[in-house]
């Protein structure tokens, strides 16, 4: 086989959530860990498209880490929002183009790839379809360079598709306003857009 540089874990945030859960991150599905190229596909192949999903979300962490904003709080996440009419074929080619650059480590920050914690693919409100990228840390300058890589990963893009957006978790409190950056024209720096408040 071909082993990965390290193992990763899929959850699945389902359509509909079993009643009991005791926390958010209890009520996610999460399939075996992988650590090679085969066990990838083997899981991947199964996974339902982005395209197809009406609500939920699927998550590609790193193993023995969890999806949630508080184990990074200095990092953040670059997304990408698709219109709900945009192409599923192109939806889908970008989610695994994404998936696949992640786990072969593409993604690097500077010389520790630990700093890309994982990629999240969901549906929200009216169909919107989400792309992200969780980091730990919130350096303006790697992350202008993470930003850049992206850009060049997601062309093209489908019509309706938003501007590529970075998010500080600092701001990821429910209620709380949320800092929002896009990305340079010359790729090295960040450009601050309106904040957001959390729902």
């Amino acid at each position: 086989s071909h082993a990965l540089h390290t193992g990763w874990t899929i959850r699945l945030d389902p359509e509909q959530r079993t009643r009991g859960s005791s926390s958010w991150l209890d009520g996610l599905h999460a399939l075996p860990a992988f650590s090679s190229v085969e066990s990838f596909w083997s899981l991947w192949s199964r996974l339902v498209p982005l395209s197809a999903l009406r609500r939920g979300a699927i998550y590609v962490f790193r193993e023995h880490t969890k999806p949630t904003w508080e184990s990074w709080p200095d990092g953040g996440k670059w997304e990408l929002s698709f219109a709900a009419d945009a192409p599923a074929a192109a939806v889908d080619a970008l989610w695994e183009a994404l998936a696949l650059a992640l786990v072969g480590e593409q993604l690097w920050l500077g010389a520790r790839p630990e700093r890309i914690c994982g990629a999240v693919a969901g549906v929200r409100g009216r169909g919107v379809r989400r792309l992200g990228v969780w980091t730990s840390d919130a350096e303006e300058r790697d992350i202008a360079t993470l930003g850049a890589r992206l850009r060049e990963l997601l062309r093209p893009l489908p019509p309706g598709c938003d501007e590529l957006v970075f998010s500080p978790h600092a701001g990821a409190r429910r209620g709380a306003t949320r800092s929002r950056f896009t990305l340079a024209e010359d790729g090295e720096s960040l450009v601050a857009g309106p904040s957001e408040s959390e729902s």
